[in-house]
């Protein structure tokens, strides 16, 4: 409604006659003064749902990101804590119990198989790692791409 009167025209249009033709009339209860006092209190409840819609749509969003930001991480934490429950078998039997939401498992890598160029290269060493060219994966952003030869 932000921009739009919330009152309707008609009413406006009663308000108007109160306000020219009716201006010296006052009927029990209605005259102009209390009929526009009406508007005024209107205009300002429009203006205060309209602002509150806006805080709940901006928090909602905000909310949602809060939540798959911790579903996430409780994917990532429930994978670690599995790994070291390895040796204990009562924690590991509690972790087991835990069945999080398909939501919050983060939604998988796209792999793309390509071939590539038919010069032979030599094999690279990346992050203390040495990579093969017929091994190589390149990560750029959520897309892997696997480079074989031949």
């Amino acid at each position: 409604m932000i921009g739009q009167d919330p009152i309707a025209l008609p009413v406006l249009e009663l308000i108007d006659v109160f306000r020219d033709e009716l201006s010296s009339v006052s009927f029990p209860g209605v005259d102009h003064a209390m009929l526009e006092s009406l508007a005024v209190e209107v205009r300002e409840h429009a203006t205060e749902v309209a602002r509150a819609r806006a805080l709940v749509e901006s928090t909602g969003g905000a909310l949602e990101e809060s939540r798959r930001t911790l579903a996430h991480a409780a994917v990532r934490g429930l994978a670690y804590a599995r790994v070291y429950a390895d040796s204990d078998s009562v924690l590991a039997q509690r972790l087991a119990s835990i069945a999080l939401p398909e939501t919050a498992h983060p939604p998988p890598l796209e792999l793309r198989v390509r071939k590539a160029e038919t010069k032979p290269r030599s094999p690279r060493r990346k992050r203390g790692l040495v990579v093969a060219d017929s091994e190589l994966l390149r990560v750029e952003g959520d897309v892997v791409e696997l480079e074989a030869t031949g």
